[in-house]
C-alpha cells in the first residue's frame, strides 16, 4: 500500500520528487548537521530501548542525505546494525520528516509494525521535542 502511495505520487509530480529517496524516506525539511544529529540520536535511542543493540535495520537512503546519513550513523553508533541494500531478512527502517510550518516539523518512523512520532519545535536556533512521544503498534493506514 505504502509503494502504490509512492508511485501515485511519483506519477503527480513528474519523473521524480526531491522529498523521496531511494529508499521511500520522506524528507521536506532542511535541518543543519547538528540538529539533524541531535534529533537522529533520539531516534536512535528510541529504536535501542524497542529493539535492543543486536537489531539490524534494512534502511536503504541517499547517502548525500544529511539527515539519513546522521540517521545510519546514530544507529550504528547504538550498536545497531544498517543494510543499506534492501535487505529483506532484515526489519524494514523508514522515516517521515515533514514540516508542520516554519517552527516545527515531525519525524515519524515506522519499523514493521511499530511506528513512533515526535514533534520538534526550532526557536532562535535551538531545536528543542515537544514532552511527548506518539507511539503506535499493528497495521498502519495511510
Amino acid at each position: 500500500m505504502k509503494n502504490l502511495f509512492f508511485s501515485v505520487l511519483l506519477l503527480l509530480t513528474g519523473c521524480a520528487n526531491p522529498l523521496v529517496d531511494i529508499g521511500g524516506n520522506v524528507n521536506n525539511v532542511s535541518l543543519t548537521q547538528s540538529h539533524a544529529k541531535q534529533i537522529t540520536d533520539s531516534v536512535a535511542k528510541e529504536l535501542k530501548k524497542r529493539f535492543y543493540a543486536r537489531a539490524v535495520f534494512d534502511f536503504p537512503h541517499d547517502p548525500n542525505n544529511v539527515f539519513a546519513a546522521s540517521l545510519e550513523q546514530s544507529l550504528r553508533s547504538q550498536g545497531m546494525g544498517v543494510a543499506i541494500n534492501n535487505q529483506s531478512q532484515y526489519r524494514q527502517l523508514r522515516y517521515h520528516l515533514d514540516a508542520l510550518n516554519k517552527t516545527q516539523f515531525f519525524i515519524e518512523i515506522d519499523v514493521g509494525e511499530v511506528h513512533f512520532q515526535r514533534i520538534w519545535i526550532v526557536e532562535n536556533g535551538i531545536l528543542a521535542p515537544l514532552v511527548s512521544t506518539a507511539n503506535f503498534e499493528g497495521v498502519k493506514h495511510e
